[in-house]
C-alpha cells in the first residue's frame, strides 16, 4: 500500500502538475510570442523591381518622313523577384527617316540608363546610376546613308532622369529651318519596393 501511494504522489506532481506548467503550457506561447517580437522589428533588406510592360514603340510621319521612338526595359534579377541589389537597364531610341528618289537620309539616338537599386533604411533607393548623356542628347545629323556628309537637318532627344522610374523620351526634328513639335514617348513605368 505504501508504493501504491508513493506512486499516486510522483504522478500528480512530477509528471501531471509540473510537466504540463513548464513544458506544455507556458513554455511553446512564450517562444511564439518571443518569435514574433523578433520578425516585427525587422526592416526590409532585399529589394524588387515590378513592371507590367517591358517596352513602348511609337512612329509619327514628319516632312515626308518618319520619326520612329522606343523604350525597353529589362531588369536583374527578373519582374518582381526579390534579391539584395536589383539593376534596371533601360534603352530609349529615336530615329528619323526620310526616303527621297534614290537616297535614304536617316538619324539615330541611342541611350542606355543602368540604374542600381538597393532597400537603404527600409527604403527603394537608386544607389547608382549610369546614364550617358543626362537629361539632353547632342544634336544628331540626319544624313545620306552612303555619305555622311550630306546632311538634310538634325535630330534632338530628351529623356527623362536616369533614376526616374518614369521613363520617358522626347525628340524635336529640324529639316531645313522647320522644327517641329516635340513628340514624346512615355512614360513607361516601374515600382521599385522594399521586400
Amino acid at each position: 500500500m505504501t508504493k501504491f501511494t508513493r506512486r499516486v504522489f510522483i504522478k500528480k506532481s512530477g509528471a501531471a502538475t509540473l510537466g504540463s506548467v513548464l513544458g506544455l503550457g507556458l513554455l511553446p506561447s512564450l517562444t511564439r510570442k518571443l518569435h514574433a517580437t523578433d520578425q516585427s522589428g525587422e526592416t526590409p533588406a532585399n529589394i524588387k523591381l515590378s513592371y507590367g510592360q517591358t517596352s513602348l514603340t511609337q512612329s509619327w510621319q514628319y516632312m515626308s518622313g518618319t520619326l520612329s521612338m522606343s523604350i525597353v526595359l529589362a531588369s536583374s534579377p527578373g519582374n518582381g523577384v526579390c534579391s539584395g541589389t536589383a539593376i534596371m537597364n533601360v534603352v530609349r531610341r529615336a530615329t528619323y527617316t526620310q526616303v527621297r528618289p534614290r537616297v535614304t537620309y536617316t538619324g539615330t539616338v541611342s541611350e542606355i540608363s543602368n540604374i542600381t537599386w538597393q532597400c537603404v533604411g527600409g527604403v527603394a533607393s537608386a544607389t547608382s546610376v549610369t546614364h550617358p548623356t543626362p537629361p539632353t542628347s547632342p544634336d544628331v545629323a540626319i544624313a545620306n546613308v552612303n555619305n555622311p556628309n550630306e546632311t538634310i537637318g538634325t535630330l534632338s532627344t530628351a529623356s527623362s532622369g536616369g533614376s526616374n522610374p518614369a521613363v520617358s523620351i522626347s525628340a524635336i526634328v529640324l529639316i531645313g529651318d522647320e522644327p517641329s513639335k516635340e513628340y514624346t514617348l512615355g512614360p513607361l513605368s516601374y515600382t521599385p519596393s522594399c521586400c
